[in-house]
Order: structure tokens, then sequence, then C-alpha cells
């Protein structure tokens, strides 16, 4: 069972600074954006952030209009939080997030996505020894919902070169 959201604050203070570290860029041949849009996603988001607290280089978290404490945690994790109004087209809200990441690579989640001990290491190993420069990668989450962890079939595009003409 997740804590009330009252209590994320409190779980958040007692981890600290280590919340707040960021992938180091030396050593790793290109810059990776996660970017993320949300809404109302209090519950879901901090253990998402956390499952990949410390693999980016930036995280960019495009909010559609949330009314709970979505941006407040999103900025705790060290999130560059921007607003976009919602018009029923996740696409241009995708877009957007784009529009601000400065990475050379983008990765995208949605909150209820979670990355595995196991996934982690071999993201970490392609974040660091991309084989095929400029290509894009595919990944299976883990997916946090109320009825606990599941994993989908197959996998989405999650990894990518950012070009900006590209959308």
């Amino acid at each position: 069972m997740r804590p009330p959201p009252r209590q994320i604050f409190q779980v958040l203070r007692r981890l600290g600074s280590a919340i707040m570290a960021r992938a180091p860029r030396s050593g790793r041949p290109l810059a990776v954006s996660l970017t993320m849009i949300v809404r109302d996603e209090e519950k879901s988001l901090p253990r998402c952030l956390a499952s990949v607290r410390g693999l980016f280089d930036e995280i960019i978290i495009v909010d559609t209009g949330s009314t709970d404490r979505t941006k407040d945690i999103a900025r705790w994790f060290g999130a560059k939080v921007f607003d976009f109004e919602w018009i029923d087209d996740f696409a241009a809200a995708r877009n957007a997030a784009l529009d601000h990441a400065t990475g050379d690579y983008a990765f995208w989640l949605d909150a209820d996505d979670v990355i595995s001990h196991a996934d982690r290491k071999k993201l970490e190993d392609l974040l660091h020894n991309p084989p095929h420069p400029g290509a894009a990668y595919v990944f299976s989450l883990v997916l946090d919902h109320p009825n606990g962890l599941t994993k989908p079939p197959g996998g989405q595009i999650r990894l990518f070169p950012r070009i900006p003409e590209v959308r």
C-alpha cells in the first residue's frame, strides 16, 4: 500500500540530498534528458523518479494542469517543471517536453512507469556505451498500478536522439 500524500514529503525529506543526485556527464558520450508529461501524479511520481534517480542529465516535466503536489514532488527530485495547457493531445504535450529538453538523447516515462533494478543496470550500461549512436531503443518497463507492479508484454521506443526538427 502506498503512503498517503502527506507522508510522501516526510519520506523525501529523510532521503535528503541523495534524491537530488544527477548523473555526472563525465565518462558518458551523450547527454540524456528524461522527459515526462504529468497531471495529478503525486501518488506514483515519487516511485517513478526514485527508480531513475541519477541516470539522466536533466529531468523535464511538462505538467498539464495538476491540482495536487505533483509539481512540488517533481522539483524535489531536481526536475525542471513547465506548465502546458492540456489540449487533448498527448503528442503535443510530449513535443512540448522535447522542446524544453537539452540532451543529445531523450528518454520518456509515464508517472506510473518504474525501472526495475535489472533494467536500470542495462540502461546504465547502454547510456555509458551506446552501441549504435543515432539509434533509438525499445524498452519494456514495469507499471506501478494500484493492484501491484506489472510488466506488460512488448515494449516501446523510449530512448531516441533528440532532433528538434523531428516530432
